[in-house]
């Protein structure tokens, strides 16, 4: 449990910077997370209230963040439900990027 800091390229917001490359840990909020999960695009946390934030380029809706495609700092997202993990993944292959959760009832979204 803690704040949640990220670095390297920060070409679509990931670090919610305006550098390009970020280069040491930039703290994104001040909320404290228990889980966290970066794609090549988006990123996805859950926080110690276990609501799910995301922030990032949305680029093939893989986080279900409020503005289909862009956040610049971690925001609320599937506002409602409550989650114990989430996974941001990348298809390297076809280049479409996808996102999991698991919510507290063990529903897969």
């Amino acid at each position: 449990t803690g704040n949640l800091y990220c670095w390297g390229r920060n070409e679509d917001n990931q670090v919610n910077n305006t550098l390009a490359y970020v280069t040491s840990p930039y703290q994104m909020d001040n909320d404290s997370y228990v889980r966290v999960s970066m794609g090549e695009f988006t990123g996805c946390a859950i926080n110690t209230s276990d609501e799910l934030k995301c922030w990032g380029f949305n680029y093939a809706y893989e986080a279900p963040i409020p503005d289909p495609f862009w956040s610049e700092v971690p925001t609320l997202s599937d506002i409602g439900q409550l989650y114990k993990d989430v996974a941001i993944g990348n298809d390297t292959t076809n280049y479409m990027p996808h996102g999991c959760g698991v919510t507290l009832t063990d529903q897969l979204r």
